[in-house]
């Protein structure tokens, strides 16, 4: 009894509460007072990109909340993401294009603007133009932001171009990364795995175990949707909105996460959910190059 604990517990009560009382992305964004204030905002951010002076500029994208329609309201003091490719570093001026910083946070020139009697902070990052050599050496979250963004200023469509090549290479990227998971995922739950827990009474890690399989299967699920999976602290979230789901996905995840951490009658409960309703339909739609 090395592992265990006398006292029954249940996990994530929080996010349980959190599922059943949820709005989706595609919900929030849709909201009337949220749709205006992203709508305002995206078209105050493309008139100041539109004044903006360009010389060194080759792209300017939009990303980050006010693209995905989540933004929080202005008062919680957020900003317009924006990210500024720049094709000569010897003739771009920060100073000349965007102003002096009013804060400089991490790696982001931050500066606050009224444009049309509406007051809009931008978070502006500067990386160098982005060709798929450079994409492949992003790590899988940025990749996923990278493909998120909406492109503002692009001279030529140079970028446009590449990412024509980018898309060509997620797609193989996507059936790798899908085909390894699911690998993964089955060698968390199977009986070799299970048995050695059983035979340790630690119904804690056969949970635990299940909790890293479910986590697996919503990157599997992003990558059936043609995506690369989003940051870990809101894909869950996210996955809310992709296209195709299993029936009652909400319902289901709630189910999944409502857990007995000492019992094993609950792992078999969870258990039998997630082969049933998730794992059965990765499989179905199993990724096709």
């Amino acid at each position: 009894m090395l592992y265990r604990r006398n006292a029954s517990c249940t996990l994530d009560k929080d996010l349980i509460k959190g599922i059943e009382n949820m709005k989706t992305r595609t919900q929030f964004a849709s909201e009337p007072e949220q749709h205006e204030l992203i709508e305002n905002l995206k078209t105050a951010t493309k008139k100041y990109v539109s004044q903006l002076y360009k010389e060194g500029i080759q792209t300017i994208l939009l990303n980050g909340s006010i693209k995905r329609g989540d933004f929080c309201t202005q008062h919680l003091g957020g900003y317009v993401d924006l990210v500024v490719m720049v094709k000569d570093e010897k003739i771009f001026n920060w100073k000349k294009t965007f102003g002096e910083a009013e804060e400089e946070f991490y790696i982001y020139h931050c500066v606050r603007k009224e444009i049309d009697g509406l007051k809009v902070g931008f978070q502006i990052e500067k990386r160098p133009f982005e060709t798929l050599d450079y994409f492949e050496t992003l790590d899988e979250n940025r990749r996923w932001a990278h493909l998120e963004s909406e492109i503002l200023y692009d001279e030529d469509d140079l970028f446009v171009k590449e990412l024509e090549k980018i898309n060509a290479l997620k797609r193989k990227n996507l059936c790798h990364y899908f085909k390894g998971t699911l690998n993964y995922i089955e060698s968390l739950i199977s009986n070799y795995k299970k048995q050695k827990f059983y035979g340790r009474d630690c119904p804690q890690q056969l949970h635990e175990n299940l909790n890293i399989a479910i986590k697996n299967a919503i990157k599997c699920l992003y990558y059936i949707n043609g995506q690369y999976m989003a940051p870990e602290d809101r894909a869950l979230y996210y996955s809310f909105d992709l296209e195709k789901l299993p029936s009652k996905y909400e319902k289901i995840m709630e189910d999944l996460y409502r857990q007995e951490i000492d019992s094993y009658k609950d792992y078999k409960r969870r258990e039998f959910i997630f082969k049933k309703q998730i794992l059965d339909f990765i499989y179905k739609n199993n990724f096709v190059m």
